[in-house]
């Protein structure tokens, strides 16, 4: 008798642990299919936004929905321009599709009008090959936000850099602040076009772009304040659901809205300054230093296409600094 019960026991047992076992898989078949996306424009919006907030070294020109999909295909087409070249010479232009398996849900890149699955940095390799400023764009943005801000930078050695480029050539630095601060901030202080800025996240994570231009939004686009709404605006609209797809480009939920919140900026990109008016930014108290990241001719005209060399007119006021009086 006492046998016949411990075997019932024991049945009963094993009959809980294989439900439990099956309502896991049930739940684990339910989470898949609720990563998997069955909307073009919300896939676009997750997926163009998190390539741009992870890839600072390069500017998304265009996203939408790539044609010739499957009826149940998810897969969108960026273009991509190098972010440390100049406009006139941005010509050069990277296409690739950011596609969800419709199957199983996993997203992988190819070409626009391939499915083969290809490593990103193929797709990309004819814009950054073996060049110096993707790497130094790379590392610095990196390196914004994570401590060490207290040691002492030598602003007389980037000073000269400057100096020498004189009135006849355009800077692109990345701008470093001594502590992060609002865009608001930033703009009462004094500023250089604050329309490419790096958000900094928590120490131990790597900080978030974010510029004027967002993909799959046509009516986000702005400098100042709106591009910190913009952030905001597409951390809300993200969920639990967007984590596996948010996880593939090294990005967390939670971070995200914890950085969305301190809407706090680590710095900011400033492509074709004047050199005269960096030396002025460079003496702020709130800028630790400037990266400088590429120098090029300054043109004052194009003939045919061709750079006219010039000099920069003369001009002592950052902009966002107030007058005096």
């Amino acid at each position: 008798m006492v046998v016949t019960v411990r075997i019932m026991a024991l049945m009963g047992l094993l009959m809980t642990l294989l439900v439990a076992c099956t309502t896991v898989r049930g739940n684990d078949e339910y989470q898949r299919r609720n990563i998997t996306y069955t909307e073009i424009d919300h896939f676009g919006y997750v997926m163009a936004n998190a390539f741009r907030a992870t890839h600072p070294e390069y500017a998304v020109t265009l996203g939408e929905p790539l044609w010739g999909r499957r009826p149940k295909e998810m897969a969108i087409e960026l273009r991509i321009v190098a972010n440390w070249e100049p406009e006139s010479k941005s010509g050069r232009t990277a296409a690739l599709a950011i596609r969800q398996d419709e199957f199983s849900g996993r997203i992988y890149y190819s070409a626009p009008e391939d499915r083969t699955a290809v490593p990103e940095r193929a797709l990309l390799n004819s814009l950054a090959s073996r060049s110096r400023q993707a790497v130094e764009l790379r590392t610095t943005f990196g390196s914004l936000g994570q401590g060490g801000t207290d040691e002492l930078v030598d602003k007389g050695a980037v000073d000269e850099q400057l100096k020498q480029a004189g009135q006849t050539k355009v800077i692109t630095v990345v701008v470093e602040l001594r502590e992060p601060l609002t865009v608001a901030d930033v703009r009462r202080k004094g500023y250089l076009s604050l329309n490419k800025v790096i958000f900094a996240s928590a120490k131990g994570e790597p900080p978030v772009y974010w510029d004027g231009f967002t993909t799959f939004c046509g009516d986000c686009y702005g400098d100042s304040e709106r591009i910190t709404n913009d952030f905001r605006s597409w951390v809300s609209a993200l969920s639990p659901s967007d984590g596996d797809a948010l996880s593939h480009f090294g990005l967390r939920l939670e971070r995200l809205r914890e950085t969305a919140r301190a809407g706090k900026i680590a710095g900011y990109l400033v492509k074709e300054a004047n050199p005269g008016l960096l030396r002025r930014l460079l003496q702020k108290d709130y800028v630790r230093t400037l990266h400088i990241v590429r120098i090029d001719e300054y043109c004052a005209d194009y003939e045919l296409g061709e750079c006219v060399p010039g000099r920069w007119p003369k001009e002592n006021r950052l902009e966002g600094e107030r007058l005096p009086g």
